[in-house]
């Protein structure tokens, strides 16, 4: 029976395990409990750590590029919109973190010449934790009614309409929060967030997480593979993001950090989920590829190299200044007398059996290969003259002398070789196996169960 080799047109055809889905519902559960008990630490306040906001959103950019990169590097290939809608996502997010941190109040030096409101950094915030769970909803959104396997043909267009799309939003993002601010309704006084709540705004971003939330858990109900896992744990760590900083209330408080660090599992989730899966199907096609390079140079049967294989070997070998070596042909006297009689499952038992005792008798360095039916062919690289080689033949003659025990008998068999000899006989590969095949012949007209050098009256 040939094993079973897993085919995957995308990340989204691998299959979550209950495992996988048993951790990760644990994980998000154990997260909003923690999140719920500790409400009232949220509201403390804790030192201010200059360098932790650059540090954090510096890993959260990169981790977003990163994973939009990979997001759409898997539409190009498997050509579904949803890695595009996904890709255009964290290709905003990962965009608008930069604006934000460099417009963050007490973050970099102030220019005088360039006034930032203070409410800047804020609005970008909204925006860029309102945006992306919208992406997410409109991915959703997308897969109900394109359905999953919804493809596209004009890859390179949609992925530049998609990039182009996500870096307008964000152009649009940061005009708006650095010039709008007068039309837009005060959200933060003095690095307090309390504003956001009662003047809606906070909401409506807290609104769309909840929708995203709800979206892809509906329209995933039971995850299916690992990056619909990964997307229903992104929602709610990007719902939990939202509300935590909300309830914290102001700039560096406990919540504060808390909600980003929950910013950086956000962006991270579908990054860890895509670089192990990446991991995982390349070493499925390591697995693979040594399974078709099993195929492709050794024989089924016996599980020994093929003519293909020692073919190129010995291409390789006659190129190497200086070398001895040896060249020889053999096939099993009277084995189609053993298949008439036993039949082809005999007579598989029997070719199996040969090539075990030659290989047993070989040396290391040495090349065996079946050319087909009853013929094998050997590279004798490890003897440093003819007697080296003529040793070897007369152990292999007469080692196949011994009974050979098949299913439901007992044969015995002999063999008859030909063996041209490198670098006597020639230097050219077919040259040396045309040679030793015309000695196999020689010692079959001389009565067979015996071996025959190339041009010589050498005789066992």
């Amino acid at each position: 029976m040939k094993p079973t080799i897993p085919s995957y047109d995308s990340l989204f055809d691998v299959r979550v395990s209950k495992r996988q889905r048993f951790l990760a519902y644990g994980f998000m559960a154990f997260l909003l409990v923690l999140s719920v008990v500790l409400i009232p630490v949220f509201t403390q306040s804790a030192p201010k750590l200059q360098a932790f906001l650059p540090s954090v959103l510096s890993m959260i950019m990169l981790s977003e590029w990163v994973t939009s990169f990979l997001l759409f590097g898997q539409f190009v290939v498997s050509r579904r919109v949803s890695f595009a809608i996904l890709g255009a996502t964290y290709l905003f997010s990962g965009l608008i973190v930069l604006p934000h941190l460099l417009f963050f109040p007490g973050v970099f030096p102030k220019v005088a010449w360039f006034p930032v409101p203070q409410e800047t950094a804020t609005w970008l915030w909204v925006f860029w934790h309102g945006g992306f769970p919208l992406g997410i909803c409109i991915y959703a959104l997308a897969e109900l009614k394109w359905s999953p396997i919804a493809k596209v043909q004009r890859v390179t267009q949609v992925v530049v309409v998609a990039a182009g799309v996500a870096v307008a939003l964000v152009i649009v993002s940061v005009t708006v929060s650095l010039y709008g601010t007068k039309n837009l309704p005060e959200i933060i006084q003095q690095g307090n967030y309390h504003l956001l709540i009662t003047s809606g705004v906070g909401l409506c971003v807290l609104f769309i997480s909840v929708m995203a939330v709800i979206l892809v858990f509906y329209h995933l109900k039971k995850a299916r593979s690992v990056m619909h896992l990964a997307l229903q744990m992104t929602a709610v760590a990007s719902f939990m993001d939202v509300a935590i900083t909300l309830v914290s209330g102001q700039r560096y408080m406990v919540g504060w950090y808390a909600a980003r660090m929950v910013s950086l599992l956000t962006g991270a989730m579908v990054l860890l989920f895509l670089l192990r899966e990446v991991a995982g199907l390349y070493a499925t096609a390591v697995g693979q590829q040594a399974r078709l390079n099993q195929l492709a140079y050794h024989d089924s049967l016996t599980g020994m190299f093929n003519r293909r294989y020692f073919t190129n070997t010995l291409n390789q070998y006659v190129s190497i200044d200086h070398v001895f070596g040896a060249v020889c042909m053999l096939d099993i006297d009277g084995f189609k007398q053993v298949n008439d009689r036993y039949g082809h499952d005999a007579g598989d038992h029997l070719l199996t059996q040969v090539a075990h005792r030659i290989q047993a008798v070989v040396r290391e360095g040495d090349v065996v290969a079946r050319l087909g039916g009853d013929e094998f062919i050997l590279l004798l690289k490890s003897g440093a003259q003819v007697d080296d080689v003529e040793a070897i033949a007369k152990r292999i003659v007469n080692v196949m002398q011994l009974p050979i025990p098949l299913p439901d008998a007992e044969v015995k068999v002999t063999v008859s070789m030909g063996i041209s000899v490198l670098p006597v006989d020639g230097r050219d590969a077919a040259e040396l196996i045309r040679k030793s095949d015309f000695a196999l012949y020689e010692a079959k007209g001389r009565g067979k169960n015996q071996y025959q050098f190339y041009g010589m009256s050498v005789a066992s």
